[in-house]
Formats: structure tokens, sequence, C-alpha cells
């Protein structure tokens, strides 16, 4: 991907706190070499924040020539920062939240993770996204070519969710290539999942403590943004009180409620894999 039109390959990525990096390539396709990170700025020269666990993917959303940026993060949101420059000089604008119908987009489970390609065919390029929860969604683009989307309701091309290393967990990535060159594209997609045998005895079930985790880490996450933005001073008034509100709802999670020591599950073992589906 050539974000800054000078012919080499550079690579995005998001990060934890939210912030967006390129690496512009200074090398060649024999032997590729990066210049150091550099975060991505709007119009106003402030730093492009989409929020935490952010992932980028840059492709020609508004059908204008220019490479804009499509976004993930932790909320499950889609956002898109349109280029208003040109290939040698970025102007991103501000923050635009893409919705299906009038319906903001939020991905089950949060971390949302859009790629756009033109999945069916037709020359538009149609929306696919990772989830939280696993699922892989199909967002197919009715809008006309050379013109902001308009994506119908999504449907759902791979379930995830598995307790075992069979299909898809959590925390679903993409990627859409032609793997086997048959003019078809396949999905790899990367995931996150847990395995663990808990012990005999008298201890909170296993789906009852990652439910309770789960809830956890969105909250944090959730901490973490506002924090910053009231470190900034751009938080409002009702983005204090939330802050406020989730703080004392993560203390009262993590008091223990149980008067009796409880071994917790042993052998619990975090796995990441990469699954290959290909196109029929």
């Amino acid at each position: 991907m050539d974000l800054d039109g000078d012919g080499k390959s550079d690579i995005l990525s998001g990060s934890w706190p939210g912030e967006l990096y390129m690496f512009r390539g200074t090398g060649s396709d024999k032997k590729p070499g990066f210049a150091k990170s550099e975060k991505l700025v709007n119009l106003a020269g402030k730093v492009i924040q989409p929020g935490s666990a952010s992932t980028v993917f840059a492709a020609d959303w508004n059908g204008d020539g220019h490479l804009d940026l499509i976004c993930g993060n932790i909320q499950g949101q889609i956002k898109v920062y349109p280029n208003l420059g040109d290939d040698e000089k970025l102007r991103f604008d501000v923050e635009r939240l893409v919705h299906c119908g009038n319906e903001e987009i939020r991905t089950p489970g949060g971390d949302s993770a859009p790629i756009l390609v033109d999945w069916n065919g037709d020359g538009h390029l149609d929306l696919l996204t990772g989830s939280g929860s696993g699922q892989v969604l199909f967002y197919r683009n009715l809008g006309e070519k050379g013109a902001e989307p308009k994506y119908a309701e999504p449907k759902i091309l791979i379930r995830g969710g598995s307790k075992n290393a069979k299909r898809p967990g959590s925390r679903t990535k993409i990627c859409a290539y032609d793997w086997n060159q048959d003019g078809k594209l396949d999905l790899l997609v990367g995931d996150f999942g847990t395995e663990a045998r808990p012990n005999p005895i008298a201890a909170p079930s296993i789906d009852k403590k990652e439910a309770k985790l789960a809830k956890l880490r969105l909250i944090q996450l959730e901490i973490l943004t506002l924090r910053m933005k009231v470190q900034t001073g751009d938080a409002s008034e009702a983005e204090e009180t939330r802050l406020a509100t989730l703080v004392a709802e993560k203390k009262a999670l993590l008091t223990p409620k149980y008067t009796k020591p409880v071994t917790a599950p042993k052998n619990r073992g975090y796995r990441g894999n990469v699954f290959l589906f290909l196109r029929r």
C-alpha cells in the first residue's frame, strides 16, 4: 500500500492507545526498508485517534481517487478519515462514523477491524469487518460508483466464537486475498482464544469468569479513553460523569464476593490462530 504516492510501499498500524502510525517505505521491492514511525494527524494538526485498540486500512472510500483511512476500535465503531489532499500531501479530514441505513455500525462484542474490498465482484468496494464476538461480517455497498457508499444490512460470513482451535474464537482480524488464484477472494482470519481445564472443586464457572473478564476489559478500555480526553481537556461534562460511573463499576466488579478461598482453573492458555477460508 503506497499511501504517500512515492512509488514505495508503506506500512500502516493502529495501536492499543489508539493512535495511527505510518512507516514510510524507503527501500525497493527487492530490498524493502522503512523509516521510523510517525503519527498520522488531521487537517488541524491533531493526532488522529479512532479509539482504543485501533485498526486501520487504506482505500478510496468515497471514490475521489485518494486513499482514505478506514478504522476500527474496541467499542466496535467504524470511522473514516477522508483524504482531502493528493498523493504527495496527506490531508485527512475529521472523523466520520460509518452507518448502515440510519444506524451507526457497531460490531458484536466490539473490536471492529474493517477492510474495503469488492467482495461480490460488482465493481463497488464493500465493507468486511472482524469483531469481538469472532463473527466476520459483510456489508454490501449499494451506492453509486465514484460516490460515498451505502451499506446493506450485514451478512455473517464466519460465525466465530469457537472455544476450540478448529474455528475462529474472538477478536477476529481479516485479510481478503485470492489465495488459490481461482479469481475469487478468500479470507485469512486471525483470532484470539483461551483454553482451560477447570478444577473439580467449587469455583465460578469459566463462562461466568470469561464474561466478567470481558466486561472488565471493555470498562478499562473506555476508562483509558475517557481519561485521555480529560487530560487533554476535551472531555465533556457527560463524559466526566461517565468516567466516574465506570471507575465505580470497575471497583465493584473487582471486589471479592467469596468468603472461602477458591482455587482458580489450572492450565489456562491463550491462543492466536490464523484460519484460511477458501471461497467456493
